[in-house]
């Protein structure tokens, strides 16, 4: 996952710890980018991410089995400048030894 150039992220346990490779990295806010590894998704997230949140959310939860979500991102440049892109984010589920939904991994693929 980490060293993937496809940008992914991966939310952990019912505390739904954050993770995501240096692809995802330029989908969050400049300023905190490199300091939300391990924060909650939604503490992590921009809010136009927010139907990725509850769509992961309800997944840990076991209240949903949805594949994925179309959303429109906003990618960040070093230069500062925002660029709006069309992902579709998809979710593949992680299960623990005892067939418990222990984390959800999301892969998210650029529709434009």
């Amino acid at each position: 996952m980490l060293r993937s150039q496809i940008p992914m992220f991966l939310v952990w346990g019912n505390e739904k710890s954050f993770f995501y490779n240096d692809a995802f990295e330029l989908f969050l806010d400049p300023e905190i980018q490199g300091t939300t590894i391990g924060e909650t998704i939604e503490n992590a997230l921009p809010s136009e991410w927010s139907e990725v949140v509850d769509t992961v959310t309800k997944i840990i939860r076991g209240e949903t089995q949805k594949s994925e979500n179309n959303i429109t991102a906003f990618r960040n440049k070093k230069s500062s400048k925002k660029n709006t892109v069309y992902l579709t984010a998809s979710y593949t589920t992680v299960y623990g030894l005892n067939a418990n939904i222990e984390a959800v991994l999301g892969p998210c693929i650029e529709n434009s």
